[in-house]
């Protein structure tokens, strides 16, 4: 706060000490070590509490609140804690009828001050001022520095003309900033010189209300002087601004900017202008150019004009014989980039000619959108037709019956795209689709998780659910269907289970090598030993059960594979076939022990046979000699 304000200050609140005497609404001030309340009593439609310290500056204004009671936490309006000490308190309040009463109260902050004798007292009796004392310098504004000391400000009063920071004013209201002393390290920067708000419009208090508007800045140059019918009138007053010099003597720094309406807000140039409807609106009649700008830097790349919009145009330009023309030797003719849903440069023409155009030698030419000519066509001997970048299209044509881009080269890129390539349509390729030497994805069917990619002497197909092979058909939504008129010949389910009609394995001998022999009855001996157990895949969940070996123990019976991880069809295949083989083998033994048995069973037989005969043959003898 300056001098002048906090001397402001200081003379309204002797405004409102003196005011508060006729005052009758009763007020009630309670503190604590946190914060002050200050309690209305009565039907109170609105208060507002309005600070200021000891030497008179304000650190506190709550605005206008609804109710009878604000709350201040003993804190600026930067949210640090004030210093212990006595502050005075402005009390705005507005009754039930609407009618506005002030009062002015007494604020201690901190057990110190009330210890040493000041208390918060409701409804303070003003005290008459105790003398004024202290001295001061010819042409120096007063200041407070204590409640009753005065002495020189930093405002100087000289011929009608008011300074501050300088002795000797040259304006009507000269400001000069201090500047701060040498560093040995980084330097200390300025104090900000000025700083100018408009008062806040009024609040409204019930719905459907219109707010008061913010109060208007104007800086206006002093008119010029009026002459006589032969004479010429003097020139308007101009309105200078420009940012602060770079320093001298070391290397770097910038001269300072210049903004405006940085936070919002629009700015309107020249006569008829009224309200703009543009962030910058220019208006007005000259020729050659209502607006030029010039650009000398020789840095390639380097633009005149710059446009950017993040959902609309870049640059766009409606006129004759050109809407937009931009002409460079080396960098950009007309350059527009469009973000979102927009277009980097848009240019129109009802005629024969081109809606934009923009030649370079050496760098990009760009050709817009045409009745009759040319939707969209670039020519660059040295470097590219047409180039564009955008978050949604970068570069776009349209034909009713013809191209909507053409592009045509003899040695380089009749088109090329770098980042995302948006299709909608049918693509028709003529010849070969190369997509480069670099290991990726090179394409994205649906999302990430459905597309074909190469990784380092690895071709692949992704997908996030199953993959499925169609004869025929007709597309449709429903998962694994091969839609009207198809036929599913393969599918693979996110499991890993295939599912096909048949298998076809390449068992050539011609492929084949390094042959050994295997012994039928010991594949049978291992196979027997090898553990069967029933199982269920974990990504399959335990409702679907399988049954056979592991890997692990598959490996340590056969050594067969290429790791204890997998078990090979061709190797469970081979087990298989070998086992049945001994198998065979020990049947056919045992075919031959069976018939040596039946044979020996056969002879026995007989012999049983012959010695039944004897027996029957010597018991008729017996039979015979007893009678």
């Amino acid at each position: 706060m300056t001098a002048a304000t906090r001397l402001a200050s200081v003379f309204l609140l002797c405004a409102l000490a003196a005011g508060a005497r006729a005052q009758t609404t009763p007020l009630e001030v309670t503190t604590d070590d946190e914060s002050a309340r200050f309690s209305a009593a009565g039907k109170v439609r609105m208060m507002q509490v309005e600070v200021y310290g000891p030497g008179g500056e304000m650190v506190f204004v709550s605005g206008f609140v609804e109710g009878g009671a604000v709350r201040w936490s003993q804190r600026d309006q930067a949210g640090r804690r004030v210093a212990d000490g006595v502050y005075t308190a402005a009390v705005t309040i507005v009754d039930a009828s609407g009618e506005l009463r002030k009062r002015v109260e007494r604020v201690v902050v901190g057990r110190d001050a009330q210890a040493a004798g000041f208390a918060n007292a409701p409804n303070p009796t003003p005290q008459a001022p105790a003398a004024l004392t202290g001295e001061g310098t010819a042409g120096k504004i007063a200041k407070f520095t204590s409640a009753y000391q005065l002495v020189n400000s930093v405002v100087t009063e000289s011929a009608g003309k008011v300074g501050v920071g300088t002795a000797a004013p040259t304006a009507i209201l000269e400001i000069n900033g201090p500047q701060p002393g040498p560093q040995p390290a980084t330097g200390t920067d300025a104090t900000p010189l000025l700083k100018t708000i408009g008062g806040k419009g009024g609040n409204t208090t019930t719905a459907g209300e219109i707010a008061g508007r913010g109060a208007s800045i104007t800086l206006q140059g002093g008119a010029g002087g009026n002459a006589h019918q032969d004479s010429t009138n003097g020139s308007g007053g101009s309105i200078t601004l420009q940012g602060g010099l770079k320093g001298t003597g070391g290397t770097g720094g910038a001269i300072g900017n210049v903004l405006l309406a940085p936070l919002g807000g629009n700015v309107g140039i020249g006569l008829g202008t009224g309200i703009p409807t543009a962030r910058l609106t220019v208006k007005g009649t000259s020729a050659p150019h209502l607006v030029s700008v010039e650009n000398s830097s020789t840095t390639d790349g380097s633009s005149a004009v710059f446009g950017k919009n993040i959902n609309s145009y870049g640059v766009h330009g409606l006129g004759g014989p050109a809407g937009v023309f931009g002409e460079t030797n080396y960098g950009f003719g007309v350059w527009g980039r469009g973000v979102g849903s927009s277009f980097g440069v848009v240019g129109q023409s009802t005629g024969y000619g081109r809606g934009v155009s923009g030649e370079s030698p050496n760098g990009y030419g760009v050709f817009g959108k045409s009745t009759y000519d040319t939707g969209v066509r670039g020519e660059g001997p040295n470097g590219y037709g047409v180039t564009g970048t955008g978050k949604t299209i970068g570069v776009e044509g349209f034909s009713p019956t013809g191209k909507g881009v053409s592009g045509r080269s003899t040695t380089g890129y009749a088109g090329h795209f770098q980042g995302v390539v948006g299709i909608t349509g049918t693509v028709e390729i003529g010849g070969t689709a190369f997509f480069g030497s670099d290991a990726r994805q090179m394409i994205i069917l649906h999302t990430n998780g459905y597309g074909i990619g190469v990784q380092t002497s690895t071709h692949y197909f992704r997908t996030n659910g199953g993959f499925a092979w169609y004869k025929g058909g007709l597309h449709t939504d429903t998962a694994n269907s091969p839609g009207t008129g198809g036929t599913r010949l393969m599918r693979l389910d996110s499991a890993g289970n295939l599912t096909a009609t048949s298998f076809l394995q390449t068992s050539d001998r011609d492929s084949k090598s390094d042959f050994s022999a295997v012994n039928p009855r010991a594949i049978l001996d291992k196979l027997n030993s090898l553990p069967i157990q029933t199982w269920s895949y974990r990504a399959e969940g335990n409702s679907v059960r399988h049954i056979g070996p592991v890997a692990q123990d598959f490996r340590a019976a056969f050594n067969l594979g290429t790791d204890d991880k997998t078990i090979s069809t061709v190797d469970a295949g081979g087990v298989t076939m070998a086992a049945v083989q001994g198998l065979y083998q020990l049947m056919l033994e045992k075919e031959k022990r069976n018939e040596e048995l039946a044979r020996r069973i056969e002879q026995l037989q007989a012999r049983v046979a012959q010695l039944e005969r004897a027996s029957k043959r010597s018991a008729r003898g017996r039979r015979s000699r007893r009678r």
